[in-house]
């Protein structure tokens, strides 16, 4: 009976964790995806002016 107990605050800590965690990685994910895309421009500028 206990457990029961803990599992509704269980399922109620990992659904508030879910609803957190995606959109925080959305947001991560497309951070690192525009720093890629910002150091790939500056690479190729970069090794275009080398000499």
């Amino acid at each position: 009976m206990t457990w029961r107990h803990k599992n509704r605050w269980f399922r109620r800590w990992l659904v508030t964790i879910t609803f957190w965690f995606v959109p925080v990685m959305i947001v991560a994910f497309n951070e690192v995806r525009d720093e890629m895309a910002y150091n790939n421009v500056d690479l190729e500028k970069s090794l275009s002016t080398w000499d």
